[in-house]
């Protein structure tokens, strides 16, 4: 593996109350393009790591004072140091030894002495894990922020439905449509709140329920001959298509995307039924 760019250079914390071992380890990973601290114990080493925040640190276990496990609990306990990979440097090679090592968050364990390469070959392994999860997490972050841009853009509503029947998101152009805010509605029933009653005045049977039906066998489901009920000024003539969302063993919820064509077909809010649902 190429050492890394300068303008991407990552920080290493080498920690260890051996002199002799820091400066071993210090001139095995020089030149490698890292930029590397020292630290001689377990509490100098927090100092650091809330000042710099490193991609890695290479943890020494046996120390005086706070041991390398403590150090490692503190740093994986806290938020904002949760990321930083640790690997843990010592003389402990016993299965438990490392097995404890791993439980305390660190992902690797090279065992003392070690060798140069093997050394250098673990610390750009997990570096370049490290940079391809940062790379991962930004396009995450850009991708749901394209989503809700695209979801506040939309002039139709779209809400989704878990495999419960609950609401479990609706953006603002269709919490527009239906009166209610997002706070509001998530976790009500979609059913009792939406799709009650009927243009008739009847209660609308669950089974007749395109997204109760189409939760149960995953058929697409297209309509524009119903209605939705708005939650403080009545029903009104809904044009939407309800689609399953698939899990990995099993579909999982919906999504309606849905509109109120009530001027198309150029008729008044029916408020004749009492506006509310008829369950909270």
């Amino acid at each position: 593996m190429n050492a890394i760019h300068k303008e991407e250079q990552a920080t290493l914390l080498l920690v260890d109350d051996n002199p002799t071992n820091l400066q071993v380890l210090y001139q095995t990973l020089e030149g490698h393009g890292y930029k590397l601290l020292l630290a001689k114990n377990g509490e100098d080493a927090l100092n650091i790591v809330h000042k710099v925040h490193p991609e890695l640190i290479l943890l020494d276990i046996m120390m005086p004072g706070m041991d390398g496990y403590e150090v490692c609990l503190k740093i994986k306990s806290n938020p904002e140091l949760a990321d930083i990979a640790i690997i843990f440097l010592s003389a402990l090679d016993d299965v438990k030894d490392k097995v404890k090592g791993f439980d305390c968050g660190a992902v690797d364990y090279v065992a003392k002495p070690f060798q140069s390469e093997e050394v250098i070959a673990r610390v750009e392994t997990h570096i370049k894990i490290r940079q391809l999860e940062t790379i991962l997490a930004q396009k995450n972050k850009r991708l749901e922020e394209d989503n809700a841009l695209i979801l506040d853009a939309m002039g139709e509503g779209l809400l989704g439905v878990d495999k419960q029947g609950l609401i479990t998101f609706i953006n603002p152009a269709g919490a527009e449509i239906i009166g209610w805010l997002e706070d509001e509605i998530r976790g009500k029933n979609f059913h009792d709140v939406i799709m009650h009653t009927d243009s008739q005045g009847h209660r609308h049977p669950l089974e007749k329920d395109d997204v109760f039906n189409t939760l149960r066998d995953r058929v697409q489901r297209q309509s524009d001959s119903n209605i939705f009920w708005h939650k403080d000024s009545g029903s009104f003539p809904v044009e939407y298509t309800v689609t399953m969302i698939e899990g990995e063993t099993d579909i999982s919820s919906v999504c309606v995307v849905f509109k109120n064509i009530a001027a198309r077909k150029n008729v008044k809010v029916n408020c004749t039924m009492p506006c509310k649902p008829l369950k909270n």
